[in-house]
């Protein structure tokens, strides 16, 4: 009861808010400043809508590239027959209409997200209060994973604009860029790959929050946050490698 009084008092006492479009275009460039508003008055339906809807534009913009890379992948698994094949197109459908699979994925873009987000929110708040015996709330979490994760709009235009200018979904802003794609199905091509650039930005933004959020130190906050990822990486890049490349 004190501790809520205490955090009412502070935010009767603290500058006026940045605003929903404040946060948002100030989490670029002094992210500490939004992630200490976003401790008094947490939020993170407004960047779950904005990372949704860039994800949809994007997801349409190279729907036909990515569809055409799933195939090559199907086509190069062993064991895979002509006639197999043919019966996967089939299904898939033209890789430039609108089929059921990509009216799936398109409905199914801003529930993912959302299911993301409040899934790096709970590893948070498990890491934080669970583990490092901080204190902080799952809201708080919650929007620390979704502000951080806005470096989604950047992501997704860069992504989209490369991706159709190669004609090619084969593009990446890692190390992996620098590695034949023969090795694109191995556990270390997966596992590097996850070293990109916006990843690795958005893994700096929620270590800034969570050093706000928990008032963790700089460098046990980077520590926190760095083994969720290190955990994230290995087991999406086994999981990559074990069903030959369609989990990244």
């Amino acid at each position: 009861m004190e501790n809520q009084m205490n955090e009412q008092q502070l935010v009767a006492d603290s500058p006026p808010s940045l605003g929903w479009f404040g946060r948002v275009g100030n989490i670029f460039w002094e992210p500490r400043k939004v992630f200490e508003e976003l401790n008094l008055r947490p939020s993170w339906i407004l960047p779950w809508i904005l990372i949704s809807i860039f994800s949809l534009i994007a997801l349409q913009l190279t729907w036909t590239q990515n569809m055409e890379a799933q195939m090559e992948k199907m086509r190069k698994q062993p064991g895979m027959t002509e006639e197999q094949m043919e019966s996967i197109e089939e299904k898939m459908g033209d890789p430039q209409g609108w089929g059921i699979n990509r009216i799936i994925a398109t409905t199914m873009v801003p529930l993912g997200t959302l299911v993301a987000m409040v899934v790096v929110a709970a590893a948070f708040y498990f890491m934080g209060s669970v583990i490092g015996g901080g204190n902080s709330t799952f809201k708080k979490n919650l929007a620390i994973s979704c502000y951080s994760s806005l470096v989604a709009l950047p992501s997704s235009i860069v992504n989209a604009i490369l991706i159709n200018l190669k004609g090619s979904a084969d593009i990446s802003l890692s190390p992996v860029l620098f590695m034949p794609l023969s090795l694109s199905d191995t556990f270390t091509y997966s596992f590097l790959s996850h070293f990109e650039f916006f990843a690795i930005w958005s893994f700096i933004l929620a270590s800034i929050g969570f050093s706000v959020i928990y008032k963790f130190s700089a460098a046990k906050s980077y520590l926190s946050v760095g083994v969720l990822w290190v955990v994230w990486m290995l087991l999406a890049s086994a999981l990559s490698n074990l069903f030959g490349g369609f989990i990244m």
